[in-house]
């Protein structure tokens, strides 16, 4: 390590192969040190349970016994819960999960059941119709997934599983739901074609996404008990200091952070992005942006802060006393340890809408890296700032 908390790049890189390289650099190393441990890294806490076990071997043997290129691996849990998102329409969300299982009756599926068929995919007449290649690998498909407002580059993935698991893991829940239709379009053009005769018209399946893909209103949201939205910016108590963080997770070692502090006036004191952050996963790239936040907010010398994430996850184990013993209760207790230098500290949680600077700047953390800005933001960021300050403005009577 050339400093607390950080590893020796250059000689990892020159001494592992890459790809075990990445996986060393994204381990957290604390600033304090600490002794190594064993945990399970199939939980959030680190701790064995028998479910956990079960899930992991049953994962490993469905991966083994795939056989033909259509088939798909199970996802994790936490994918599978943003797949049944209720942003889509129940019929492309159950599609979807047949996509995932390998339940579509594509040609190559039809043939393996011992139908005569042509194998020849309908929409380009040039490969094997496979699950993959409809969804993945076809000319025709390719086009709509690019011409939605998702855009889509699928020549990018290697295997439909290598789609799903990096798109699911990073994708909202009505970006979700809008693959999800298209998906459902997609294949039910593609049915018009084999049994109706109707032409295929990337246009037209487009145009029928757009007008399928649901997205809820705020009334219906807010129509739901029990659930408390903070969805838009809110200015601290008199006396403190708001510093809303947030982290854009791209790949293990493609990803940023950014942050804004402001009073309760709603004025901004300071702003600040940070690239690259390593982590192997969303949720420890959040947990590392709140760790670089706490220091520099004692750098910059504010002592009563309440800092503010979108992350739920990390939200929740916050209130909860870190005894666990995986990188992510290791940064926390990390984070924890640093309220001694504050007179109050405290983490809420706030909606993506009431975050939107700091995600703005961890999306472009590598265009501003290591950059801070006192008392003003970056140009493109004022409308944001603008619009958190309008929304919580007092009214005058």
């Amino acid at each position: 390590m050339r400093a607390p908390g950080v590893w020796n790049r250059e000689m990892v890189e020159f001494i592992f192969c890459p790809s075990t390289a990445t996986q060393i650099l994204a381990l957290p190393i604390p600033l304090h040190g600490g002794e190594d441990v064993l945990f399970w890294p199939g939980s959030v806490d680190g701790f064995y349970t028998a479910k956990l076990g079960y899930d992991f071997v049953s994962s490993m043997t469905a991966a083994n016994t795939a056989g033909s290129s259509s088939s798909t691996p199970p996802l994790g849990n936490s994918l599978w819960k943003k797949l049944w998102s209720r942003y889509g329409l129940p019929r492309c969300k159950e599609f979807s999960w047949r996509i995932c299982r390998s339940f579509v009756p594509v040609r190559s599926a039809l043939a393996r059941r011992g139908m005569a068929v042509d194998l020849i995919c309908p929409l380009c007449g040039i490969e094997e119709e496979t699950i993959k290649h409809l969804w993945l690998c076809c000319p025709a498909s390719r086009s709509v997934f690019f011409a939605i407002p998702l855009a889509l580059r699928l020549e990018r993935f290697v295997s439909l599983p290598d789609f799903l698991h990096q798109f699911l893991a990073v994708a909202s829940a009505d970006a979700i739901a809008e693959w999800q239709t298209a998906a459902y379009v997609l294949w039910e053009a593609r049915n018009k074609l084999v049994f109706e005769g109707r032409p295929f018209s990337c246009d037209a399946v487009v145009r029928r996404t757009l007008q399928l893909v649901q997205r809820p209103s705020s009334a219906q949201v807010s129509r739901q008990p029990g659930i408390v939205l903070e969805t838009v910016w809110r200015r601290p108590e008199e006396g403190m200091i708001k510093v809303n963080v947030d982290a854009s997770f791209k790949s293990a070692t493609d990803s940023g952070s950014g942050l804004i502090a402001r009073d309760s006036e709603g004025q901004v004191l300071a702003a600040a992005a940070s690239y690259p952050v390593v982590a192997s996963s969303p949720v420890l790239a959040e947990a590392w942006a709140l760790r670089w936040a706490i220091i520099l907010a004692l750098e910059l010398g504010f002592r009563r802060v309440c800092f503010e994430t979108d992350c739920l996850l990390l939200f929740q184990r916050w209130q909860k006393p870190p005894d666990g013993v995986s990188y992510l209760m290791s940064i926390l207790r990390e984070c924890l340890s640093f309220r001694r230098f504050f007179d109050v500290m405290t983490l809420s949680f706030v909606r993506r809408s009431g975050n939107s600077v700091a995600d703005l700047l961890a999306r472009r953390a590598s265009t501003y890296a290591g950059l801070v800005w006192v008392e003003e933001v970056p140009s493109e960021a004022l409308p944001f700032v603008s619009a958190d300050y309008l929304a919580f403005m007092p009214v005058q009577v």
